[in-house]
């Protein structure tokens, strides 16, 4: 079912699917729910599933273009307020895997568990960050065209880049519509964005990481340091890229499910 959430007049379209556990996944950058279409159905059968699309993205449409983590993170916090959700379980896929961070840090009281689906809690390195800088610049001086062609096609493997092109030109005509002030707004905000490390360490709820064996923007080596550092992680490396939850459904909705089985287990009140 489609329903909407608003947090300073800005409206948040959201999917809301199944009973139980609520569990929210968050898409990544430039994207929307729509990512989650080959693995919703059956995720919900286990759990209530909530999907927004971030406003600025997707059908969340905005006059506000500048967006922060932060305020999603109070955007996230007034969704569930408004369902009257005490607890919930938050998955991040990328920029929501910062986002998710961010709330386990000022709102931890109000989840069962968290994860980052190919995202990592490090801050950017000094290289990335130089290319963030540049890549607001050249938004800013000619339109983000170009920069959306070279970004979609990079977050897929390249083996499904050439099986699979009218889905990553798909996604690519959809991040063309975004704004520009949207996509330069959060291109700052996650160039700026704190390292969260030490919210993996201290954390003692169930954390879950989703990696890809071809990610080429996040490196296997530092996602492996990440799964050291908490007690009760859960850690999947899945035969992908970046967008592990379309180039491997199955295997994604596997890891998912004993994610939050594993939450179950440990919330009996909450099956």
């Amino acid at each position: 079912m489609l329903k909407d959430v608003k947090y300073k007049g800005v409206i948040c379209q959201y999917e809301d699917i199944g009973e139980g556990m609520p569990v929210i996944l968050l898409h990544g950058f430039c994207l929307d729910n729509s990512i989650w279409d080959e693995v919703k159905g059956q995720l919900s059968k286990s759990c209530r599933l909530m999907l927004p699309d971030l406003p600025g993205f997707g059908n969340s449409f905005s006059d506000k273009k500048d967006f922060t983590i932060d305020w999603y993170v109070d955007m996230l916090k007034e969704l569930l307020e408004y369902n009257e959700i005490e607890h919930c379980v938050l998955l991040g896929h990328s920029l929501g895997g910062y986002i998710a961070l961010a709330f386990a840090e000022r709102y931890p009281g109000k989840l069962l568990g968290f994860g980052l689906i190919n995202s990592t809690a490090q801050s950017d390195t000094e290289e990335r960050a130089i290319d963030r800088t540049k890549a607001i610049k050249f938004i800013k001086k000619h339109g983000s065209k170009g920069y959306i062609n070279e970004l979609i096609p990079k977050i897929f493997s390249k083996s499904y880049q050439s099986s699979h092109s009218k889905t990553v030109e798909k996604y690519k005509l959809r991040a063309l519509k975004y704004e520009d002030e949207t996509i330069t707004s959060l291109l700052a905000s996650m160039k700026d964005r704190p390292d969260k490390s030490e919210i993996i360490k201290a954390s003692k709820m169930p954390l879950t990481l989703i990696a890809g064996k071809y990610d080429e923007t996040y490196t296997l080596e530092s996602t492996l340091s990440q799964a050291s550092l908490a007690d009760m992680t859960h850690f999947n490396l899945l035969n992908s890229g970046h967008m592990s939850m379309i180039e491997s459904p199955s295997d994604f909705i596997c890891s998912i499910n004993k994610f939050i089985e594993h939450i179950g287990m440990i919330n009996v009140d909450l099956r």
